[in-house]
């Protein structure tokens, strides 16, 4: 009986740290905000898509050599 608690401690750590973060809530609406980014595709982003993409509802800009 001492291996119990472990095992429930250990199947606890294994179910939070597969667990996902939920994404982040897009800033609440001010008056003049316009969003450019809408945390899945580059629809309203200016930049080129040859250095920025998205990846897990982030914004990612990479130059590559």
């Amino acid at each position: 009986m001492k291996r119990f608690p472990g095992l429930v401690v250990f199947a606890l750590l294994s179910g939070f740290l597969s667990a996902q973060p939920a994404a982040p809530a897009p800033p609440a609406a001010e008056p003049g905000f316009v969003s450019i980014f809408d945390g899945q595709t580059l629809a309203n982003w200016d930049g080129d898509p040859k250095y920025w993409r998205v990846e897990d509802g982030c914004l990612v800009g990479e130059i590559t050599p």
